[in-house]
């Protein structure tokens, strides 16, 4: 073939990047047409109902009491402030959460590692089992087959510290303290 032979020059609606690009430009238009005839729909449906999308219900009373709170909390605070201690919950149980998976992530790496055979093979094990199991089956199994054969509060088990295990989960007292 001779070097200076001209190209052939692809016309744009046969081009395949073109198209993608194209493809890829519809779709994003119509995905933001949908969205904004959804927001219009609902806006339309909330003004006729007499209603407006607002947050002013952030201001009045929740009316509901928490199981557990880091800082004090009654009834007749706001929804805000019920959604604060929510956000606090969370960021204290992902602390926790994050400490214990470190610790158990280190102790199995270490096992794992080990010379003992039997140590290395059940570390190898538990890992692997873990690993390919999806997370809701692992919650269904702790919950149904460890949790709730667990005694009940009253009856709960003593461990150092003092921490409690009952069917309710651990509970550690001055965690919980307010």
């Amino acid at each position: 073939m001779n070097a200076s032979a001209p190209q052939a020059v692809i016309p744009l609606w046969r081009d395949v990047r073109i198209l993608r690009i194209a493809a890829q430009l519809i779709f994003v238009a119509v995905v933001a047409l949908l969205g904004w005839w959804l927001a219009d729909n609902m806006s339309r449906g909330l003004a006729r109902m007499g209603s407006h999308l607002t947050f002013d219900f952030l201001q009045s009373a929740a009316s509901f009491a928490l199981a557990e709170s880091p800082i004090a909390y009654d009834t007749d605070k706001p929804y805000w402030y019920a959604f604060l201690v929510g956000a606090l919950n969370t960021l204290r149980v992902a602390a926790v959460g994050i400490v214990l998976a470190s610790v158990l992530g280190l102790v199995m790496g270490i096992a794992r590692l080990s010379g003992n055979w039997l140590v290395a093979r059940l570390a190898q094990l538990y890992v692997e089992a873990f690993r390919n199991t999806p997370l809701l089956i692992q919650l269904l199994f702790w919950y149904l087959a460890v949790i709730l054969k667990l005694p009940a509060v009253r009856q709960s088990v003593e461990l150092p510290g003092p921490v409690f295990l009952s069917n309710r989960g651990l509970t550690v007292p001055w965690f919980d303290a307010k």
